[in-house]
């Protein structure tokens, strides 16, 4: 299943459990949604995260597990 995006958040869904993640900000003037940029240095460039980063959340909903069905269990009808 696709991500649903509403806002700054994503929405996942897994086998046993639904994902919200937040996004960085799209309105941010340092990065304008990318989450950082890259610096050029002389070893090669290097990644910088933006201060809308910072606080972004993940969160975990577990499902229940579905009960393991048995090849020879009978259906009650």
């Amino acid at each position: 299943m696709m991500p649903v995006h509403l806002g700054r958040y994503g929405i996942d869904y897994h086998r046993r459990a639904i994902h919200i993640q937040q996004t960085p900000d799209a309105h941010c003037r340092d990065c304008h949604g990318a989450g950082g940029w890259w610096e050029p240095s002389p070893t090669g460039p290097d990644p910088v995260t933006c201060h809308c980063t910072d606080r972004l959340r993940h969160i975990r909903i577990p499902l229940w597990r579905q009960p393991r069905r048995h090849r020879y269990e009978e259906t009650p009808f």
